[in-house]
């Protein structure tokens, strides 16, 4: 996801083309460089959506959780009320 070096050891050196003479050294293998972009890109927005609806999934739960217990709270409040009156 954070797309560190492996693209200049792994795949950069997967661009190049090299033929049985080296005379095709070089030059750009346009379909495996247009792979390897749009992986990265397709897994980059995937994984960034996986993240972002766990974060929003667990802030929504802990969200709905601290006002049950504020709820909770305030019911044993004025329960204690009610007896001390």
């Amino acid at each position: 996801m954070t797309g560190d070096s492996w693209a200049s050891s792994v795949s950069r050196t997967l661009f190049d083309e090299v033929g049985p003479d080296d005379a095709e050294a070089g030059n750009l293998n346009r379909r495996v460089a247009l792979f390897s972009i749009s992986y990265v890109i397709i897994a980059t927005i995937i994984l960034v959506n996986i993240v972002v609806a766990v974060l929003l999934d667990e802030f929504i739960s802990s969200v709905t959780r601290e006002k049950e217990e504020q709820a909770r709270l305030l019911q044993e409040q004025r329960e204690l009320e009610a007896k001390a009156s």
